[in-house]
């Protein structure tokens, strides 16, 4: 895996909704490639998550882009684990589930 140590600006905005375009042109991308080519094609901002109404809380940053390849190998779901507990995220409904207690909140990206 790889990780981003800082998420460059670029000119170009990308939607989040062309994903599943992007998609393939990575499950053709060899394995040996540049790990910066990959990071520097993703989009710049956070997933967050609506821990109460309105009060978007940020994601770790290597859970943000644990879903974010989640997302953009066109995968629908994801899960990740925190010390609070495992949660299970919907792209599609861009919900997360805390799998322990079944509490239900908002996720979503932002462009930072």
């Amino acid at each position: 895996g790889f990780f981003l140590s800082s998420p460059k600006r670029s000119g170009s905005h990308h939607a989040m909704g062309c994903a599943g375009s992007a998609s393939s042109k990575y499950d053709a991308a060899p394995k040996e490639a540049a790990p910066t080519e990959e990071a520097a094609s993703y989009p710049s901002g956070e997933w967050r998550v609506e821990e109460s109404p309105e009060q978007w809380i940020p994601l770790d940053q290597e859970i943000g882009q644990q879903l974010l390849r989640a997302y953009f190998d066109g995968q629908v779901e994801a899960t990740y684990t925190l010390p609070s507990g495992n949660f299970h995220v919907d792209f599609y409904q861009q919900l997360q589930t805390q799998q322990e207690t079944g509490r239900q909140c908002r996720i979503a990206w932002f462009d930072t």
